[in-house]
């Protein structure tokens, strides 16, 4: 046989062999491995090799206590044998099940990367002479076992800890991201959410939704009705400091974004007095409050913002968070820190959420529509099908085109509502547009001279909106348009 083929079969051989042996190996347990994520060209994954320090079942965690800059934090299993614990630091408040549930698991199944040193002479330089988180775990095995560890300084590279085991003379480094657990404040195992979103069909309906702002000198409120036009209107309406439907794609944050808020960080547990004047909460720049048909009353206040900072660490004039504190929710009794973008009640206006629309009577529901001025009156009347469609439509009782004044009725409903005005007036108005609709309602829009080229709006009694004046003067024009047959142009 030749001799380049005989060795190419021997070393084929030699490399079965110890395919074989590591198999063999990694199923009598001789590795302990674990996939770090990454995978070579040929489609193998790369393995870490690690140690495993604690090798216990979860369910026998009936204590840990973790001692660090923060003082003393306890976790209580709540039953023999139940994977469920507490801290009792926290006791009445909400707890995170997911921060308390993976420090158990961490606790019980202690895994190190490498030894860093056997039988260390000096601890100092690991940072375990004076560790800075010492925790200690209590199992409800035989043995009754109880392991203790120091947790020291980060690895130069930064993404591990020196850890030791009291009472072994070994140092092991540990990943740090499964150690922040053992290094946090007792606050870190609060829940993170406010309020929790309910479920779909068990939406609890608002009653009464008051936001108070420092910068205004008014209240917004809001209520629902539910006669608003579905799929068009929010089933809410702001009725302070003015009356007007919702734009439903732009207000649904503000009147219903308190279900689901988060926190980024809760900062202070069980807060006394002091603590809420520390962060702004005891004088709110702004405060909502929410009362649904539940009988329950949420008060969210929010306090001092937190500033975007530079990179010399100074403040900027971007806020990025506020520190909030919620009361009416059970379970809930800390100061949060909040995402700006989470708190839209610190900055919208009445203009940014109301509906575009002046009055959202559907043009198949009018009756009437009355137009009066100094000079005299204009009169509508329209006659509908069963089905809602306009039929006929006349003008001081001569039969007009149906699609132009259509087009003049939808002018009309979007007569401009980004000026919002709630100063009241005396002063007669110049003119009126009633708009009668056929289950005996009417909307009634009166026109008050402000400046030459203002005019203030009053919407059923309440001044509500101020409009340029030319708006008027496209309102009289488009009314003779329809009269005479030609185009209704857009208003201006």
């Amino acid at each position: 046989m030749n001799s380049k083929i005989k060795g190419i079969i021997v070393c084929g051989v030699f490399i079965v062999c110890l395919v074989v042996v590591a198999v063999a190996l990694k199923l009598s347990g001789n590795f302990d491995k674990e996939d770090d994520g990454s995978s070579s060209d040929e489609g193998f994954s790369a393995v870490t090799e690690t140690i495993l320090l604690v090798d216990m079942d979860s369910a026998q965690v009936t204590h840990i206590l973790i001692e660090n800059e923060y003082g003393e934090i306890n976790f209580e299993q709540n039953g023999v044998g139940e994977e469920e614990w507490t801290v009792t630091e926290l006791e009445g408040l909400s707890q995170s099940d997911t921060a308390v549930s993976a420090t158990v698991n961490i606790a019980s199944g202690l895994t190190a990367q490498e030894i860093a040193e056997e039988n260390p002479s000096d601890l100092s330089k690991y940072g375990l002479s004076e560790p800075v988180s010492r925790f200690t775990v209590e199992f409800s095995d035989y043995d009754r076992t109880t392991r203790t560890f120091l947790i020291g300084n980060e690895t130069p590279e930064g993404d591990c800890r020196y850890v030791c085991e009291e009472g072994v003379n070994t140092i092991y480094t540990v990943k740090s991201a499964s150690l922040t657990y053992f290094l946090s404040k007792p606050e870190y195992f609060v829940t993170l959410v406010l309020m929790a979103t309910p479920d779909d069909d068990s939406w609890p309906e608002i009653v009464d939704l008051t936001v108070e702002r420092q910068d205004l000198d008014y209240v917004i409120s809001f209520r629902t009705e539910e006669d608003q036009t579905e799929g068009l209107m929010s089933a809410q309406v702001m009725y302070e400091p003015i009356y007007m439907s919702l734009n439903i794609t732009n207000s649904t944050d503000v009147t219903h974004g308190m279900w689901g808020l988060t926190a980024e960080d809760t900062i202070i547990a069980n807060p006394g007095e002091d603590d809420l004047a520390q962060y702004g909460l005891d004088d709110p720049g702004t405060t909502v409050t929410l009362k649904t048909d539940d009988d329950k009353t949420h008060v969210l206040t929010i306090g001092d913002p937190i500033y975007v900072q530079d990179e010399n660490g100074n403040d900027t004039a971007q806020i990025a968070s506020y520190y909030v504190y919620l009361t009416g929710e059970e379970g809930i009794n800390s100061i949060y820190q909040v995402a700006a973008d989470s708190l839209p009640w610190t900055t919208f206006l009445p203009e940014d959420v109301i509906s575009n629309l002046m009055t959202t009577n559907a043009v198949g529901t009018v009756d009437t529509i009355v137009y009066e001025n100094e000079s005299g009156s204009s009169v509508f009347e329209i006659d509908t099908d069963d089905e809602g469609s306009v039929t006929k439509v006349t003008l001081d009782g001569e039969e007009v085109d149906a699609n132009l004044f259509k087009t003049l009725y939808q002018q009309i409903i979007t007569c401009p509502t980004n000026q919002v005005y709630f100063e009241d007036t005396d002063a007669e108005p110049f003119a009126t547009l009633s708009i009668n609709v056929s289950d005996g309602k009417s909307d009634v829009i009166e026109f008050i001279r402000d400046t030459n080229r203002r005019v203030i709006v009053k919407l059923n009694g309440r001044t509500t909106f101020r409009i340029a004046s030319t708006w008027i003067d496209s309102l009289e024009d488009n009314i003779e348009n329809v009269r005479n047959g030609t185009e209704v142009k857009d208003f201006v």
